[in-house]
């Protein structure tokens, strides 16, 4: 069939040329140069330019061949070596896996001469490493590959995480810093190098990278951390600067308008009234704290403030009101009984004690503060009765813990340094969570009818 298509079409252009003859009997020049010419007829020269044509146009589409084949031949080749490292690669994991780590040492070794621009050699070398505690050798494999592979992503935050193991901060943060001229919306860079501010106690370092990592990165976590951040800012204001006061308080009433939750922003406004002698609104501070987050650390607080203040009848009234809206919580009753005691109202502390003692109650913080009580009555035999019910127990009094990483502390503090998270601190023990009693207390608008110093 081709044969005869092929005939078909040399005939065709057989009589195609001799038409051309028949009408074009004339004679054409074709000058070379120098005066020399060729001279043909004009059906020939326009076959001879086709032929010339058919000719270069088959000669470039051979070319053309060519090359593709020789390209298709060196990627197969360059496939199959890619293939056999990856299998290669694969054979060194396996054998780091099942412990031949000197074996698979040997292969990714091997990997790396013969393919130096392999990222995932060097990272595995690096892994190897570390998993035998050579964080110093690890180190400079990661070096190594830097230079060979270039400063990629990857191979940046491996060495990042290598410096945060060996506690090289200004290394850590200038690695970071080099990730992130290269992308800057990397979000783990963009973490590790607030967090280190963070632990730098630079708090403006901190806010900057934080708000960069919010437009990339709307979390929740990352939204806590923003706040807590700011929180520390103010708080630095407060402790540092009283020429700046009113921006402490501006930046805090805002961070109150975005979580009315966040009990840390209250105590540091609070304070930053108290230093500017508006102590009815730090009273008012307190008291809208407890409220909107019925955190315990703000009855301490005003304990504390209206002690300090020379009038605790208006934080015993406080607690009265508090008993009267909840007279079965055993918290606030506890806590009654431990401001009684602090006051040396003893008979009154105990009456509280044996109240909720009589409903069943058995915790820790119970049994020392009755042999407390019972100490300061000169009771001494059942005193040592009831610190014998406590003592098998840490938790002795009122103590807190970290409801994100369950963290133990002694005191309420606004910031875990363990997990990094803010406004995480609360009570520990058998003792109701603050969740448990918010229904029914105060409402909000009864916060500006709470005791005052006047009355």
């Amino acid at each position: 069939m081709k044969t005869k298509l092929l005939l078909i079409i040399v005939v065709l252009f057989v009589l195609f040329y001799l038409y051309l003859a028949h009408l074009n009997p004339e004679t054409v020049r074709l000058f070379i140069g120098s005066g020399r010419f060729y001279e043909t007829s004009l059906a020939n020269f326009i076959m001879f330019a086709f032929l010339l044509g058919v000719l270069l146009a088959t000669v470039v589409g051979l070319f053309s061949d060519l090359g593709r084949r020789i390209k298709g031949f060196q990627e197969r080749r360059r496939q199959r070596k890619e293939d056999e490292i990856r299998s290669l690669l694969e054979k060194a994991k396996a054998l780091f896996s099942s412990g031949e780590q000197e074996k698979a040492r040997e292969l990714l070794e091997r990997i790396i001469r013969e393919r130096p621009e392999k990222k995932e050699a060097y990272l595995e070398l690096s892994n190897l490493y570390l998993a035998r505690g050579d964080k110093k050798r690890a180190l400079e494999i990661v070096n190594l590959a830097k230079t060979n592979v270039g400063k990629q992503e990857e191979i940046l935050l491996r060495g990042a995480q290598l410096y945060l193991m060996m506690k090289d901060y200004p290394m850590l943060e200038g690695e970071l810093k080099e990730i992130l001229r290269i992308n800057p919306s990397n979000v783990r860079a963009l973490s590790a190098l607030r967090n280190l501010h963070v632990m730098k106690k630079d708090w403006e370092g901190a806010l900057d990278v934080a708000r960069r990592l919010r437009r990339v990165s709307k979390t929740v976590e990352n939204e806590r951390a923003l706040l807590g951040i700011r929180y520390e800012r103010a708080r630095e204001i407060i402790d540092r600067n009283g020429n700046k006061l009113d921006d402490a308080i501006k930046e805090l009433k805002e961070l109150l308008d975005e979580d009315k939750r966040f009990a840390p922003a209250y105590i540091a406004l609070a304070e930053a009234y108290r230093r500017k002698g508006r102590h009815n609104d730090a009273a008012r501070v307190y008291g809208r704290g407890y409220t909107k987050t019925g955190h315990v650390i703000f009855l301490f607080k005003m304990e504390d403030f209206y002690i300090e203040r020379g009038d605790p009848a208006v934080i015993l009234k406080i607690y009265r009101r508090l008993l009267d809206v909840s007279p079965k919580n055993e918290m606030i009753s506890l806590l009654y009984a431990r401001l009684l005691l602090r006051l040396e109202m003893i008979d009154e502390a105990l009456e509280v004690l044996n109240t909720v003692s009589a409903r069943g109650a058995t915790f820790p913080a119970l049994h020392r503060a009755l042999a407390e009580a019972y100490l300061h009555r000169g009771d001494v035999e059942t005193a040592i009765k009831e610190m014998r019910k406590a003592l098998p127990k840490r938790d002795l009094y009122i103590s807190f813990f970290c409801t994100n990483c369950s963290d133990e502390k002694e005191e309420w503090t606004a910031f875990c340094e363990r997990c990094g998270r803010w406004n995480t601190i609360n009570l520990k023990g058998p003792l109701e969570p603050p969740e448990t009693f918010l229904e029914g207390l105060l409402k909000e608008e009864e916060i500006d009818r709470w005791p005052s110093l006047e009355e």
